[in-house]
């Protein structure tokens, strides 16, 4: 007994190797047409995957780059702005309010330091994704400094919103990447 196959058009019982549905004439087994429609899906679907890899990086460097230098001069000038903030008549009523809390001036260097610090992660992590990306290599890396960077960059809202997105893009252009 031969094994029958069945038309994926209309359903009805074929023979095997048959070119055409006898019930409805649709074409049957087309290697040929097959892999030709495949392999323009493939390419669609890789060009969409670079497309995305690439605003992707685009929008997590311009978040790490800022935050880069952003962390790196507070943290260098960490100093001078809190002596300013707590010296300048201008913050006087704001520098009350924290004292206050028991916020003084070494606290608020502390904090203004730790915040520099984080900023600077955020951004080196957020660099090391983007290239990853751009080299469409160690997805789950890339994707777990893409979430480290825009975590961290909660600090400022800018860099959570563009790393959410980039995480994002990155998470739906998984097939284009090698590893």
């Amino acid at each position: 007994m031969e094994d029958i196959d069945f038309c994926p058009a209309c359903g009805k019982n074929v023979e095997p190797g048959t070119p055409y549905c006898p019930a409805c004439g649709a074409r049957l087994n087309d290697p040929v047409t097959e892999k030709r429609e495949m392999t323009q899906k493939d390419q669609a679907e890789n060009k969409m995957g670079s497309d995305r890899i690439i605003i992707a990086a685009v929008l997590i460097l311009g978040y790490s780059v800022f935050s880069l230098f952003l962390g790196a001069y507070l943290f260098a000038d960490a100093e001078n702005l809190v002596h300013w903030i707590f010296t300048d008549p201008a913050f006087a009523s704001y520098v009350a309010d924290l004292a206050a809390l028991g916020y003084g001036e070494e606290r608020m260097l502390s904090l203004l330091e730790i915040t520099a610090i984080l900023m600077i992660i955020s951004g080196g992590a957020g660099v090391v994704a983007a290239v990853l990306a751009l080299m469409k290599k160690f997805w789950v890396l890339t994707i777990i400094l893409c979430i480290m960077s825009a975590l961290i960059g909660i600090v400022t809202l800018f860099g959570l919103i563009l790393g959410i997105i980039a995480f994002w893009m990155l998470y739906k252009a998984r097939s284009v990447f090698e590893s």
